[in-house]
């Protein structure tokens, strides 16, 4: 029992279930939560009994205005960083007068995510009927739903600047509406389960929360992640209920968390928005989340292919802001080599223009794929902070490719300012001058046990952060940047070393395991790796299929192979560095290495002049050194 007065019945045996690389799910799921009644007085926080048909709207009400109190400065009223340009124009419904209404100054308004879905003979806001539908009670009867594009650019302020979102995260289309609202919608449905164990004892089980068993068609559509995300405070209707989700709490109708006859918090212990959705304004450019939010959308659904940059665009927008130099086709340019290092988690599909008006979108980009995909061996490589555990990251990745991108319209070759590395030599060249406003210092939570630590290990602050400690300096601009538009072309130019490998057995070294995936709406196999073998029949290195079936293989089969940066990794204390380069565990080659070099590469095929990837792999650089290697002109499409 919890001090809050929750009961949790759990499973005696852990998931286990197979995660990200080689990690497994330690949690125990299929427990059973339960909130105990007022009456038991266990704790402040209680199950209230609430109509199976309507919302008790007065109690939504006091949501936002509890959050308006108590949130200041994590949900409202936010600092510059924090603070998202307010949209310069928009179009908003009056919903007293029913219609249309232009605002070109800050407003309180409710924003809305929904879906769309396919509903025939609907009222479509366009530059014909604008201004007829600013007439009041010109939406009174009629279906409405905007197609008007303009707001496009500007949407990331819109979410982020409303009062909060409504997510009618139930339904299939926008005729479904928000069930429960009396007086104006349908009723809703919704079953307590209430348990009586004695007269005087009552519980509840706990509200579902959103997981992959009971996810709705707004789960899996791709427009609606940035919608959610980029919204500091959502009201939420899901399987009937509804709860308010913000930056510091999660509220649930049916939940209280003050005792009998007395005015407290509304919240609940210990919740906020879920990770999927969870958005933070770093100042600085932080890979770890980039990759979260990459793989919670990449695995939605979109109608049309071609729009996969632009249902993401919002989130890069925001992004922007801390990351230097910004994105080119969802990579971030100042990482840009390991931006390409995204490999399928589970099996993924081209995304292919429907026509040939539509953009085409890079396959060196994940926003080219539909599917779950992860960014390999980033929480070994890029180590930012310093937690008091390790002094320098396991695995190094650095730049031996120069990179250009061209110019849509003028067909300029312009270079990509991938530079992350400079800022990485820093750790261990004393010799590089700082940056204004860094300073290398003493950790503040150096271990009892240094065991392992150089006696002259630094890390590094900056005046406008001073709490954070880091590994190296990053990028830190004085102000948030500013966006810029994708005027580049989805082409790469640059020159390489290429040598030919061939496709061997699968690499066997961790259960393979399951992941979720939306294009097969279950959980699937994970996409299995195999061995790359030089003309020798000696082992040189491996790739990360698009595949998951054994019998999907093929043995023998001739690879082009490029390399695209370099890589070393230094055994680390538990030697768990090699969970997360497979091949590291089981090639005899590689068993005594205390350092494994390697190449990042990728496995391409050709259409005419144009190179496309088809897989990302690694080769043992010692490997690589005994292929016949050639220096070729590459362009990546």
């Amino acid at each position: 029992m919890e001090t809050k007065g929750r009961f949790w019945i759990m499973p005696a045996v852990l998931c286990g279930r197979a995660l990200e690389d080689s990690e497994s799910c330690n949690e125990p799921h299929g427990y059973l939560e339960l909130i105990p009644s007022a009456a038991l007085g266990i704790g402040t926080e209680h199950f209230i009994s609430v109509s199976p048909f309507w919302i008790d709207i007065s109690r939504i009400r006091t949501w936002p205005k509890y959050c308006d109190e108590q949130h200041y400065g994590s949900c409202y009223n936010l600092n510059q960083w924090q603070t998202i340009e307010a949209p310069r124009f928009l179009v908003l419904i009056d919903v007293d007068r029913q219609c249309l209404t232009q605002v070109s100054k800050p407003v309180k308004y409710v924003a809305l995510s929904y879906v769309w879905g396919r509903i025939p003979d609907v009222l479509e806001s366009t530059l014909n009927n604008f201004s007829a539908l600013q007439n009041a009670r010109a939406l009174e009867l009629e279906p409405w739903a905007s197609r008007m594009p303009s707001t496009l650019s500007w949407m990331s302020s819109i979410y982020a600047n409303s009062y909060f979102t409504i997510i009618a995260a139930d339904g299939n289309d926008a005729n479904y509406g928000l069930p429960g609202i009396r007086k104006i919608s349908s009723p809703r449905s919704y079953h307590q389960s209430i348990l009586e164990f004695s007269q005087t004892c009552y519980l509840m089980q706990a509200p579902e929360s959103e997981t992959q068993f009971n996810m709705k068609e707004w789960h899996k559509r791709g427009w609606t992640f940035q919608e959610r995300t980029l919204s500091n405070r959502n009201l939420v209707f899901f399987q009937g209920k509804v709860f308010w989700e913000c930056c510091r709490s999660i509220w649930a109708e049916d939940i209280a968390n003050s005792a009998p006859n007395k005015t407290t918090s509304p919240e609940r212990s210990l919740q906020r928005k879920s990770d999927r959705y969870r958005f933070e304004f770093f100042r600085w450019p932080d890979l770890y989340q980039y990759s979260r939010l990459v793989s919670s959308y990449n695995n939605r659904l979109l109608s049309y292919p071609s729009d996969g940059l632009q249902a993401f665009s919002a989130v890069i927008d925001v992004m922007c802001r801390s990351f230097e130099g910004g994105f080119i086709h969802g990579i971030p340019k100042l990482y840009f080599d390991i931006g390409l290092l995204w490999r399928p988690n589970t099996p993924t599909k081209r995304r292919c223009a429907a026509n040939v008006r539509d953009t085409v979108l890079p396959s060196w980009s994940w926003v080219g794929w539909e599917g779950n995909v992860v960014i390999s061996c980033l929480k070994k490589s890029h180590i930012l902070h310093w937690d008091g555990i390790v002094s320098e990251p396991p695995i190094e990745i650095y730049p031996m490719v120069t990179w250009s991108k061209t110019h849509k319209r003028t067909g300029e070759k312009h270079p990509i300012n991938n530079s992350y590395h400079q800022f990485q030599r820093i750790r261990t060249d004393c010799s590089i001058p700082l940056q204004a406003g860094w300073s290398r210092v003493k950790p503040s939570n150096m271990p009892l046990d240094p065991l392992g630590f150089p006696h002259d290990f630094w890390v590094f602050r900056h005046d406008s952060i001073p709490e954070v400690e880091f590994i190296h300096p990053v990028p830190i601009p004085p102000r948030p940047l500013t966006p810029g538009r994708e005027i580049w072309d989805g082409h790469l130019n640059f020159r390489t070393s290429r040598c030919f490998l061939f496709s061997g057995p699968l690499l066997d070294t961790v259960p393979q395991g399951v992941a979720w995936s939306n294009v097969s709406n279950d959980f699937v196999p994970k996409c299995l790796a195999f061995n790359l073998i030089c003309d020798q029949g000696k082992w040189a290195g491996m790739i990360y299929s698009n595949f998951s079936h054994r019998e999907d293989a093929m043995l023998g089969e001739s690879c082009e192979i490029i390399i695209i940066s370099g890589g070393k990794a230094h055994i680390d204390k538990n030697g768990e560095v090699k969970l997360w380069l497979q091949e590291w565990q089981c090639i005899d080659d590689l068993q005594d290495c205390k350092l494994y070099e390697f190449y990042n590469v990728l496995w391409i095929e050709r259409d005419g002049d144009i190179a496309l990837r088809k897989a990302l792999g690694r080769v043992w650089k010692n490997a690589w050194d005994r292929q016949q290697v050639e220096e070729i002109d590459v362009i990546l499409g």
